[in-house]
């Protein structure tokens, strides 16, 4: 049978729309798009002011970094600056520290490789940007004859925001000259790469987690059966109507106890591992440049006087973080502040 003259009852013909008792519900890409749009432009100005920002900030840190650190940059003093982050604050970043060995032994290799495909893929676009005369046309917005990072994604920006045929036809232009400049196989296997190394470091995070939630569960389970000897009998006469309240109350109780112990317990064992190997590097590095200065040549790099060496250091490290409670004193918060930011990432990604 065949319906003529039907009337579309919601958005345009071909949309891909439906109409239920709801209301219309969007379908396919348009009508995702549609969906979205208005969040898009709600958020575009702030982003668009936000470009600029941090486009100088990038370049004011790579200028500092290039005219101050890079000059003197090393890998021993690399080196000596990790031993010291282990030996004094390695309780204080224990995830990001764990991360970090997750990410050399599991995700390293495959993070590296991503990111030296993602770079190389970035210069090698930004280069057929500046040689696109269309392209830069469109994107060089300050005519200054180059097209930076910033002037791309302020006028990738703009394309959400088209609303008239002139701007919906820029922003096709826009779109299909992006397109032409970048190797989307490239991109794809980069991408890959990438997420596969954050896949490891997360699972490493997520297995620290569950263990210390598993054995704390489990001790609090024990402490239960414990605390019920005690405080069973005068909490059901105090709280004769909600006996099995009571019961659950302490089981959950005691869990969350040893869930918060053996969480501190394994901060204390990664302060102390982190203590051990800070120390064992700091004490090798010192005698390594005591023989460089022509001092002390009979002592080994690794014998008994070193080994003494680097115990004395591990219990100056491990008294100084217990004393400080894991903590870092507030200058060496600024200075660390992009650990700190990781360690309550990493954080928050481990307890999701």
């Amino acid at each position: 049978m065949v319906v003529k003259n039907r009337k579309a009852t919601g958005g345009p013909v071909g949309a891909g729309s439906n109409v239920s008792s709801s209301g219309r519900i969007p379908q396919g890409l348009e009508g995702l798009y549609q969906s979205i749009e208005p969040h898009l432009e709600a958020i575009m100005p702030y982003l668009r002011a936000a470009v600029p920002i941090i486009e100088s900030g990038v370049k004011k840190a790579n200028g500092v970094y290039t005219k101050y650190i890079q000059p003197n940059w090393h890998d021993g003093l690399g080196d000596f600056c990790f031993a010291i982050l282990l030996l004094f604050f390695g309780g204080q970043f224990a995830l990001t520290i764990l991360a970090w060995g997750a990410f050399q032994q599991a995700g390293g290799g495959m993070i590296k490789r991503a990111w030296k495909e993602l770079n190389s893929e970035y210069v090698e676009s930004m280069r057929k940007l500046q040689e696109d005369p269309e392209a830069k046309a469109m994107f060089d917005r300050n005519d200054d004859g180059e097209v930076s990072i910033g002037e791309v994604a302020t006028a990738v920006s703009s394309v959400i925001g088209a609303k008239t045929p002139e701007e919906k036809q820029k922003a096709r232009r826009m779109v299909g000259a992006t397109m032409r400049c970048v190797d989307p196989n490239r991109l794809l296997d980069a991408t890959t790469g990438f997420w596969a190394g954050i896949v490891a470091v997360i699972a490493a995070l997520r297995s620290q987690l569950a263990a210390c939630v598993s054995i704390g569960a489990s001790i609090g389970q024990k402490g239960a059966e414990y605390a019920k000897v005690y405080l069973e009998r005068p909490l059901y006469e105090k709280f004769p109507d909600y006996k099995e309240w009571v019961d659950a109350g302490l089981r959950a109780g005691c869990s969350l106890i040893g869930i918060m112990v053996s969480l501190f317990m394994a901060r204390i064992v990664t302060a102390f591992n982190c203590a051990v190997k800070g120390a064992q590097r700091l004490a090798e590095m010192t005698v390594k440049a005591v023989h460089k200065a022509g001092y002390l040549p009979q002592v080994r790099d690794k014998g008994s006087k070193v080994q003494t060496l680097a115990m004395a250091l591990t219990a100056l490290g491990l008294w100084y973080q217990f004393s400080t409670g894991f903590s870092c004193p507030t200058l060496m918060k600024i200075a660390l502040f992009p650990l700190l930011i990781s360690e309550n990432i990493l954080t928050l990604i481990a307890a999701l």
